[in-house]
Protein backbone atom coordinates (compact mmCIF):
# COMPACT_ATOMS: atom_id res chain seq x y z
CA UNK A 1 0.00 0.00 0.00
CA UNK A 2 1.12 3.32 -1.11
CA UNK A 3 0.31 5.09 2.29
CA UNK A 4 2.19 2.46 4.69
CA UNK A 5 5.67 3.53 2.38
CA UNK A 6 5.34 7.36 3.28
CA UNK A 7 4.18 6.17 7.67
CA UNK A 8 1.87 8.70 7.35
CA UNK A 9 -1.65 7.92 8.97
CA UNK A 10 -4.60 8.11 6.64
CA UNK A 11 -5.75 11.70 8.08
CA UNK A 12 -2.22 12.81 7.15
CA UNK A 13 -1.66 10.76 4.05
CA UNK A 14 -5.18 11.48 2.35
CA UNK A 15 -4.82 15.22 1.47
CA UNK A 16 -1.96 14.85 0.10
CA UNK A 17 -3.59 12.73 -2.63
CA UNK A 18 -7.00 15.28 -3.18
CA UNK A 19 -8.93 12.75 -1.07
CA UNK A 20 -10.93 13.01 2.15
CA UNK A 21 -10.36 10.51 4.40
CA UNK A 22 -13.34 8.51 3.85
CA UNK A 23 -12.40 8.13 0.62
CA UNK A 24 -9.10 6.98 0.87
CA UNK A 25 -10.83 4.52 3.27
CA UNK A 26 -13.01 2.89 0.66
CA UNK A 27 -9.83 2.67 -1.81
CA UNK A 28 -7.63 1.13 0.62
CA UNK A 29 -10.23 -1.67 1.36
CA UNK A 30 -10.83 -2.35 -1.80
CA UNK A 31 -14.40 -0.80 -2.26
CA UNK A 32 -13.29 2.06 -4.79
CA UNK A 33 -11.01 2.00 -7.50
CA UNK A 34 -8.77 5.82 -7.84
CA UNK A 35 -10.53 8.18 -10.34
CA UNK A 36 -7.87 9.86 -12.71
CA UNK A 37 -7.58 12.80 -10.38
CA UNK A 38 -6.96 10.48 -7.55
CA UNK A 39 -3.87 9.29 -9.32
CA UNK A 40 -2.55 12.15 -10.58
CA UNK A 41 -2.26 13.23 -6.77
CA UNK A 42 -0.32 9.64 -6.31
CA UNK A 43 1.78 10.52 -8.92
CA UNK A 44 2.86 14.02 -7.78
CA UNK A 45 4.11 12.29 -4.22
CA UNK A 46 6.22 9.82 -7.13
CA UNK A 47 3.78 6.98 -6.66
CA UNK A 48 3.28 5.11 -10.44
CA UNK A 49 -0.59 5.27 -11.18
CA UNK A 50 -0.34 1.66 -13.27
CA UNK A 51 1.38 0.11 -9.55
CA UNK A 52 -1.56 2.08 -7.60
CA UNK A 53 -4.26 0.19 -9.57
CA UNK A 54 -3.21 -3.11 -10.62
CA UNK A 55 -0.10 -3.82 -8.22
CA UNK A 56 2.21 -4.68 -10.95
CA UNK A 57 5.80 -2.76 -11.86
CA UNK A 58 7.06 -0.42 -10.25
CA UNK A 59 5.55 1.36 -7.30
CA UNK A 60 7.66 4.60 -7.53
CA UNK A 61 8.25 6.58 -10.47
CA UNK A 62 11.47 7.03 -11.70
CA UNK A 63 13.74 10.15 -10.97
CA UNK A 64 13.99 12.83 -8.44
CA UNK A 65 10.86 14.38 -8.95
CA UNK A 66 9.20 11.87 -6.37
CA UNK A 67 7.51 13.62 -3.37
CA UNK A 68 8.75 10.15 -1.10
CA UNK A 69 11.89 10.38 0.41
CA UNK A 70 14.75 8.05 0.29
CA UNK A 71 13.43 7.49 3.87
CA UNK A 72 9.93 6.60 2.97
CA UNK A 73 8.53 10.03 4.23
CA UNK A 74 6.82 12.17 1.73
CA UNK A 75 8.38 15.75 1.43
CA UNK A 76 5.54 18.14 2.35
CA UNK A 77 3.70 19.55 -0.22
CA UNK A 78 6.11 17.99 -2.84
CA UNK A 79 5.19 18.63 -6.41
CA UNK A 80 7.39 17.22 -9.21
CA UNK A 81 9.96 19.11 -10.80
CA UNK A 82 9.71 17.22 -14.18
CA UNK A 83 6.50 15.14 -15.40
CA UNK A 84 6.58 11.64 -13.76
CA UNK A 85 6.87 8.95 -16.58
CA UNK A 86 3.92 6.72 -17.19
CA UNK A 87 5.31 3.00 -17.00
CA UNK A 88 8.58 3.84 -18.87
CA UNK A 89 6.58 5.09 -21.80
CA UNK A 90 5.52 8.63 -21.65
CA UNK A 91 5.24 11.11 -19.42
CA UNK A 92 2.36 12.59 -17.65
CA UNK A 93 1.01 16.16 -18.21
CA UNK A 94 -1.83 16.97 -15.86
CA UNK A 95 -3.56 19.22 -18.12
CA UNK A 96 -3.44 17.06 -21.20
CA UNK A 97 -4.25 13.93 -18.81
CA UNK A 98 -7.59 15.96 -17.36
CA UNK A 99 -8.58 17.33 -20.99
CA UNK A 100 -8.27 13.47 -22.21
CA UNK A 101 -10.33 11.92 -19.21
CA UNK A 102 -13.16 14.88 -19.83
CA UNK A 103 -13.38 13.87 -23.59
CA UNK A 104 -13.40 9.97 -23.47
CA UNK A 105 -15.87 10.19 -20.42
CA UNK A 106 -17.78 12.47 -22.46
CA UNK A 107 -17.92 10.76 -25.79
CA UNK A 108 -19.00 7.64 -24.15
CA UNK A 109 -21.84 9.04 -22.39
CA UNK A 110 -22.84 10.80 -25.17
CA UNK A 111 -22.78 7.20 -27.22
CA UNK A 112 -24.39 5.63 -24.41
CA UNK A 113 -21.45 3.57 -23.85
CA UNK A 114 -21.36 2.25 -20.12
CA UNK A 115 -17.69 1.06 -18.69
CA UNK A 116 -16.33 0.10 -15.41
CA UNK A 117 -14.44 2.17 -13.91
CA UNK A 118 -10.90 0.37 -14.62
CA UNK A 119 -11.85 -0.59 -17.92
CA UNK A 120 -12.55 3.72 -18.72
CA UNK A 121 -9.20 4.57 -16.56
CA UNK A 122 -7.54 2.12 -19.48
CA UNK A 123 -9.27 3.98 -22.57
CA UNK A 124 -7.84 7.02 -20.85
CA UNK A 125 -4.65 5.78 -20.56
CA UNK A 126 -4.66 4.03 -24.15
CA UNK A 127 -6.57 7.60 -25.42
CA UNK A 128 -3.68 9.67 -23.63
CA UNK A 129 -0.63 7.80 -25.18
CA UNK A 130 -1.74 8.16 -28.23
CA UNK A 131 -2.51 11.73 -28.33
CA UNK A 132 0.98 12.52 -26.70
CA UNK A 133 2.34 10.45 -29.62
CA UNK A 134 0.76 13.13 -32.24
CA UNK A 135 2.77 15.74 -30.74
CA UNK A 136 5.71 17.94 -29.80
CA UNK A 137 5.23 20.07 -26.70
CA UNK A 138 1.60 20.37 -24.06
CA UNK A 139 0.03 23.37 -26.34
CA UNK A 140 0.33 21.03 -29.67
CA UNK A 141 -1.27 18.07 -28.09
CA UNK A 142 -4.02 19.71 -26.60
CA UNK A 143 -5.14 20.63 -29.99
CA UNK A 144 -5.47 17.21 -30.88
CA UNK A 145 -8.56 17.06 -28.93
CA UNK A 146 -10.67 17.06 -31.71
CA UNK A 147 -8.98 14.55 -33.70
CA UNK A 148 -9.29 12.36 -30.92
CA UNK A 149 -13.19 12.58 -30.42
CA UNK A 150 -13.76 11.72 -33.94
CA UNK A 151 -11.21 9.00 -33.60
CA UNK A 152 -13.10 7.22 -30.70
CA UNK A 153 -16.74 7.67 -31.54
CA UNK A 154 -15.88 6.02 -34.94
CA UNK A 155 -14.65 3.25 -32.68
CA UNK A 156 -17.73 3.41 -30.36
CA UNK A 157 -20.15 3.53 -33.28
CA UNK A 158 -18.17 0.84 -34.80
CA UNK A 159 -17.32 -1.90 -31.85
CA UNK A 160 -21.72 -1.11 -31.58
CA UNK A 161 -21.81 -3.43 -34.88
CA UNK A 162 -19.44 -5.84 -33.66
CA UNK A 163 -20.77 -8.74 -31.28
CA UNK A 164 -17.88 -9.48 -28.49
CA UNK A 165 -16.45 -6.25 -28.00
CA UNK A 166 -17.67 -5.55 -24.42
CA UNK A 167 -19.02 -2.61 -25.35
CA UNK A 168 -22.22 -1.75 -24.97
CA UNK A 169 -24.93 0.70 -24.79
CA UNK A 170 -26.27 2.47 -21.53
Amino acid sequence: MARAVTKCSQAEFAPKVGLSLSALKRIELGHNVPSGETLLGYARLGFSPSWILTGDGAMLLGGSHSGVSENGTTRGDARPTAAPAFEGSVALDDDLFRAVRKLVAQVHADERVRLPQEALFEEVVRWYKEVWARGEDSAERLTQMGWLETRLRKELQAARTEPGTGKRSV
